[in-house]
């Protein structure tokens, strides 16, 4: 079961991380690209993961922090709990 939430709060951590670093990226984008009055801004995801390998870094590191820190956690948790 320690397995399972530290999976699922890794999980969150993932979900959140990402969605703080979407809103700071269109908060970047918008405000330090010039543009022509009446134009858009596209955000390419896809392109952004292709040109910059280390993305995938980021949400890996994510994952694997949170998760070891739950375990941490759950498992002295449970130590304390058995003594």
């Amino acid at each position: 079961m320690v397995y399972v939430k530290s999976i699922l709060v890794a999980l969150l951590a993932l979900v959140t991380a990402a969605f703080v670093t979407l809103v700071a990226l269109v908060i970047v984008v918008t405000a330090r690209v010039p543009r022509a009055p009446g134009t858009a801004i596209g955000v390419d995801p896809e392109s952004i993961a292709r040109s910059f390998p280390v993305v995938w870094l980021v949400p890996a590191l994510v994952f694997i922090g949170s998760f070891a820190w739950e375990y941490r956690r759950l498992q002295r948790k449970k130590s304390a709990r058995q003594v």
